[in-house]
């Protein structure tokens, strides 16, 4: 009797610590996932909130270009950032949650050029486009340190794209959910139709939210209450609702 009055105080005394609970989220622009203007701002954002509710946890919403907000996020001036993969030197950064979904990444080409990749050799001598501030994986940072691959640094995914349209590019790295949401924003149909992607994935990785280790106990609290609620959204079949635009 004791320990199951034990039990339901500690239950009590989270909830109750939750219900206190604000957390600010700073969003960016990373259409469909992250943005302003996008419904609810953004697939992995309504996740988040919707994780955090489901434990009792609001949430607060600021918006900042990309490395601003991971610079308030690292200095744990905001609390905890959707839409993240692990990466060299974060982990000692950032606490993780578990991961939002899985997202891939593929080389995405004009339909003209004859393009086949099987292994990192047959990627030389291709002009392709990356966005600064991206993390391509470490066989892929490997390739352009040993200059065995020729790249050029853009401020953005849609300068990528438009330069792909104009054959600047001969490939661009790109994860498929948001190019294809990009593509229809910026291009004709007739101009989506000259532009296909490799199925062969450059990398696949999961989006998690991070949470800086500056935080300290709170931040470790604020995952395990994250990870429940996402258990529960994954459960009710919420987060594939989402993420297929239900």
């Amino acid at each position: 009797m004791i320990k199951i009055l034990t039990v339901i105080a500690a239950l009590l005394t989270v909830t109750m610590v939750s219900a206190r609970e604000i957390v600010r989220i700073p969003v960016c622009e990373s259409p469909p996932f992250l943005g302003k203007n996008l419904k609810h701002h953004g697939m992995l954002v309504d996740i988040t909130a919707r994780a955090f509710a489901e434990v009792g946890i609001k949430t607060e919403f600021g918006f900042f270009p990309c490395t601003r907000a991971f610079e308030y996020i690292r200095k744990g001036t905001w609390d905890a950032m959707p839409g993240w993969g692990h990466g060299a030197g974060r982990e000692d950064i950032f606490y993780y949650t578990d991961s939002l979904n899985i997202t891939s990444m593929h080389f995405f080409h004009l339909k003209s050029l004859k393009f086949d990749w099987e292994k990192p050799g047959d990627l030389a001598g291709l002009r392709i486009g990356i966005t600064k501030g991206y993390n391509y994986g470490p066989q892929f940072e490997e390739l352009k340190s040993k200059n065995i691959i020729i790249t050029e640094t853009v401020v953005s995914d849609e300068l990528n794209l438009r330069k792909l349209l104009m054959g600047r590019f001969d490939i661009v790295p790109m994860e498929v959910i948001p190019a294809k949401y990009m593509m229809n924003k910026i291009f004709t149909p007739e101009e989506i139709d000259t532009i296909t992607f490799h199925p062969k994935p450059v990398r696949q990785y999961g989006n998690h939210v991070i949470i800086s280790r500056e935080l300290g106990e709170r931040g470790v609290f604020l995952v395990e209450q994250f990870n429940i609620g996402l258990s529960i959204l994954r459960e009710k079949g919420i987060i594939r609702q989402i993420l297929e635009g239900d």
